[in-house]
């Protein structure tokens, strides 16, 4: 096991090494690839939609579903990412 992902609890606050790094490690790849930059942006603009009751839970659970299967055919090079960025904003 890594540092980065022990069980340690963290000196400030309740949270654990393998939380923090998990979620760094999440903001790294969302800083770096442009899939994944136009992914957060698109699941943030969505879940806003839903808090503020636009969208039903069905309806975003739906989009969410739709837009991994998404993510993914851009990672593997199927869509590309023009065509993956216009999707997401439907």
């Amino acid at each position: 096991m890594s540092a980065e992902y022990c069980e340690r609890p963290v000196k400030y606050g309740e949270q654990h090494c393998r939380e923090i790094g998990s979620h760094k490690r999440y903001d790294d790849k969302c800083k770096n690839e442009s899939i994944w930059l136009a992914y957060n942006r698109a699941d943030k603009t969505h879940f806003a939609r839903y808090l503020k009751r636009k969208m039903t839970t069905a309806q975003f659970e739906q989009w969410s579903r739709y837009t991994v299967e998404l993510r993914q055919k851009a990672e593997n090079s199927e869509m590309e990412l023009a065509d993956y960025q216009k999707e997401l904003r439907i």
